[in-house]
């Protein structure tokens, strides 16, 4: 799914299915890599 829909899609699962509770969440590694890879594409990360 394109990352622009994941806080969306989320959300909507977690009403859906664990009425509103914060249940499902992006894996917090997951989410620390993307950042470093964000952060290294913009030039704020030596490689």
């Amino acid at each position: 799914m394109p990352l622009s829909e994941v806080a969306e899609t989320v959300e909507r699962h977690n009403d859906r299915v664990h009425d509103g509770a914060d249940e499902a969440e992006v894996d917090p590694d997951v989410a620390d890599q993307l950042a470093d890879l964000i952060a290294r594409d913009l030039g704020f990360l030596e490689e």
